[in-house]
């Protein structure tokens, strides 16, 4: 949501890749009476925090991370013993 200043900043801090997700556009028309500008121009600068899509990235784990716990699975050690979730 774009007007609503939260949710922007969040984006920004989450989404962004400043190496890649940055366009600066130099002398831009701005504002007459900005003080900052001696000739109306003024800099400009666009960030990409759409992100990535995510439902296009396959979650993967290491072959021997997923044998490692294929194996603790196979040997009961990771069998839920109790009501409240927790693994002996």
């Amino acid at each position: 949501n774009i007007y609503d200043e939260r949710e922007v900043l969040h984006a920004i801090a989450t989404k962004a890749n400043f190496d890649t997700d940055l366009e600066l556009i130099r002398r831009s028309l701005g504002h007459l009476l900005d003080p900052a500008s001696k000739d109306g121009t003024a800099g400009k600068i666009i960030i990409d925090a759409t992100g990535k899509d995510l439902s296009l990235v396959k979650p993967s784990l290491p072959k021997d991370v997923l044998k490692k716990v294929q194996r603790l699975i196979n040997s009961g050690v990771m069998k839920n013993k109790s009501k409240n979730n927790n693994y002996e």
